[in-house]
């Protein structure tokens, strides 16, 4: 398997994602009464900001009567977003014993379909950083993808295209929601590779991976905005807040020197001694921002062969080179391997390996 840059990138992000979910967490504070109303009156603010008077649809298939149908259906609960149950909470620290949380805002809520009927409840959150002001995330259920039902007429034909927004239209509302948030020049495709940009079952979708140097890092941008008038915000999240600002941005190691390291530590601590023995280099490698997981060299075994369990904090990143390898026998398990080096100091900072 010759596994391209672009798909590296998702594997490394997943793999830092799946890393810090296995781990023991630090345990939240629980905030008072009155230390969770100030975040709760945030939520709602921004709640009223982004949906007031929004359009939206909750029962059923709006085209199956070949004519579409939506209903400015707040007509009848324009308190929708600020009066049921909520709670603020603290969640997903900074790091290994960090006393660093975030707050996050619970907001459930009941859709009228007419003036008689509730539909299913939902809930909205809201993602503060730390005890901040600043949102990082933030998501209503009735725009995000899979709840605006843009079901096909007939059963296996495709959904049914836009409606109410051009691909135009989108771009220019989602650099409005972005910048509400403080992320500017979202389609500056030097700062912004975008992983995704496509319109799916009544929902456009962002997703841009953060650049900086020039060079990819683990921390991106995405949004959901349906196809209903006015544009609503389904999804909102940011990571960027914590990429540092003094990130070192040339390597001291070239990338002849990079590979030959690679393959030392790739002998020396890839758990796999006889599919390590059939690995070559596939003259393929790459400069990146990366969360060192120290993979093979410190291992755990709590977390599976080689695997190390380590979980960086949030702004922990390293310049290194992703140093690519595959086995010359096609039976191999795993069959290709990366072995991440610091492209300062020559260390050998984890790995990730794949099979077919």
């Amino acid at each position: 398997m010759t596994v391209t840059v672009k798909q590296s990138l998702s594997f490394i992000i997943l793999a830092s994602a799946l890393a810090e979910a296995c781990c023991a967490e630090p345990i939240p504070p629980v905030l008072s009464a009155e230390e969770q109303a100030p975040y709760i009156r945030l939520a709602d603010a921004w709640a009223k900001r982004l949906w007031t008077g929004m359009d939206y649809y909750v029962c059923g298939n709006p085209f199956s009567n070949r004519k579409p149908q939506w209903y400015p259906l707040q007509k009848y609960r324009p308190d929708l977003y600020t009066s049921g149950r909520a709670s603020a909470v603290c969640k997903d620290p900074a790091g290994p014993g960090s006393d660093f949380f975030d707050v996050f805002v619970y907001r459930s809520f009941e859709p009228i379909v007419d003036s008689k009927t509730v539909a299913t409840s939902r809930e909205l959150w809201v993602h503060f950083f730390g005890r901040s002001e600043k949102v990082t995330s933030i998501s209503n259920p009735l725009y995000r993808q899979h709840d605006v039902p843009y079901l096909p007429y007939i059963l296996g034909q495709p959904y049914h295209p836009p409606l109410h927004t051009s691909e135009e239209a989108v771009k220019a509302k989602m650099s409005e929601y972005a910048a509400m948030f403080g992320v500017h020049n979202l389609w500056d495709n030097v700062k912004f590779k975008q992983r995704k940009f496509q319109y799916e079952e009544g929902v456009w979708i962002y997703d841009g991976h953060f650049y900086t140097n020039g060079l990819a890092t683990p921390y991106s941008v995405g949004l959901e905005v349906a196809d209903l008038p006015g544009m609503p915000l389904g999804y909102f999240v940011s990571s960027l807040d914590w990429c540092p600002t003094n990130l070192p941005s040339r390597a001291v190691l070239s990338s002849g020197q990079a590979a030959s390291k690679a393959e030392e530590y790739l002998k020396k601590y890839f758990p796999f001694k006889e599919v390590a023995s059939r690995m070559v280099y596939d003259n393929n490698n790459w400069l990146m921002y990366v969360k060192p997981n120290y993979n093979y060299i410190h291992p755990s075994s709590d977390y599976g062969v080689g695997i190390s369990g380590y979980v960086p904090k949030r702004d922990e990143v390293r310049l290194a080179y992703i140093v690519s390898f595959e086995s010359t026998d096609k039976e191999d398990y795993p069959r290709s391997a990366f072995i991440y080096v610091d492209a300062v100091t020559g260390e050998m900072i984890g790995g990730l390996d794949f099979s077919k």
